[in-house]
């Protein structure tokens, strides 16, 4: 436990323990940026880097205790990185990653087993600025849903390793310059009722990059739902990339619609390309492998290999799962792992 002030200007406090990590009320951990003047010119150094780590327990940071990375003037924003692999995580603190700008601001990585109320947690977030960047991920069972608080950062990325996804309400990885990055990935379903945003909002910005991925199920945007990844005025279309399973796909091959796993209706805004990579998983068991080795044979463009007949077999579908998909915005890939 830390009840005390530990300062590390622009620089690097490391909190690591066997079992649990808790910063009581009144701990202070500060790394902000610092600013100073040489020879007339103010020069900011960045804010530092916050790493705390609980191998086999928790990390709790009580009301009234306050991690500080912000930024000094027109500096940039330090990181703060959070593992509890077994346990829970909660901040219920100030986390202060603040910066004249989003793209300046604080990058946070949250990695539990449990990521307890994710409303809540985005609701610290947002309060102290952490846009730069935001991982989430929970490592054990159960979903996540993101609701009343946006989840919002130029980077975004929500991993559920045990459960689904779903998106009642906002992820905004949009930004005034060129759009930011979304990543949804979930072993099980991923779910989009509410906004997954990653548009540029200013004249001549870019749109960014959304990714939808399920490892057993499938995806499913709501008749409310919207996946945006617009340019502004002239700026480029960004792209959309869903990632599920080849049988999940072929759910899409036939005329029966009511079993389709995939389902995108009209939500997908502004997109100059969608692809649907449907990937089939190999290994040692499968005896394709040999020992792991990845040959030459095992990458070949041949009908004798059986990747490549796989493929090559799943392929003969792709026209009528892109149909399906809404034809001509849609092309459908064979992913391999």
């Amino acid at each position: 436990s830390i009840a005390t002030r530990l300062e590390a200007a622009a620089g690097a406090i490391v909190a690591t323990a066997a079992e649990s990590v808790r910063l009581l009320s009144g701990a202070v951990l500060d790394v902000a940026g610092r600013a100073r003047e040489f020879d007339g010119v103010t020069v900011a150094a960045r804010g530092g880097d916050v790493r705390i780590a609980a191998a086999n327990g928790d990390v709790r940071a009580d009301a009234g205790s306050r991690i500080d990375a912000s930024a000094a003037g027109a500096g940039r924003a330090g990181t703060l990185d959070v593992a509890a692999p077994r346990g829970l995580v909660e901040l219920n603190g100030a986390i202060d990653g603040t910066a004249q700008s989003a793209a300046a601001s604080g990058r946070a990585r949250i990695d539990a087993a449990n990521l307890g109320n994710l409303d809540a947690l985005n609701a610290a977030l947002n309060a102290g600025g952490w846009n730069g960047a935001r991982v989430l991920r929970q490592r054990g069972p159960g979903d996540l849903v993101v609701g009343a608080e946006p989840l919002r950062a130029l980077e975004v990325a929500l991993i559920a390793d045990q459960g689904a996804i779903r998106i009642d309400g906002v992820v905004d990885a949009s930004d005034t310059g060129r759009g930011g990055t979304a990543v949804l990935a979930a072993r099980d379903a991923v779910v989009v009722n509410g906004d997954v945003l990653a548009n540029a909002t200013i004249a001549g910005g870019e749109g960014g990059r959304i990714e939808l991925r399920s490892m057993l199920a499938g995806i499913e945007l709501g008749s409310q739902a919207r996946v945006d990844v617009s340019g502004a005025g002239t700026g480029a279309d960004g792209r959309v990339h869903l990632r599920a399973s080849r049988a999940v796909a072929m759910t899409l091959a036939n005329d029966a619609s009511a079993d389709d796993a995939i389902r995108l209706g009209d939500a997908i805004v502004g997109a100059s390309r969608v692809a649907l990579e449907a990937y089939a998983a190999y290994d040692d068991t499968d005896g394709i492998l040999d020992g792991g080795l990845i040959t030459a044979a095992i990458v070949a463009a041949d009908a004798g290999n059986r990747l490549y007949a796989d493929a090559s077999e799943f392929m003969a579908h792709a026209t009528a799962i892109e149909q399906a998909l809404g034809g001509d915005r849609v092309v459908v890939l064979p992913g391999i792992e």
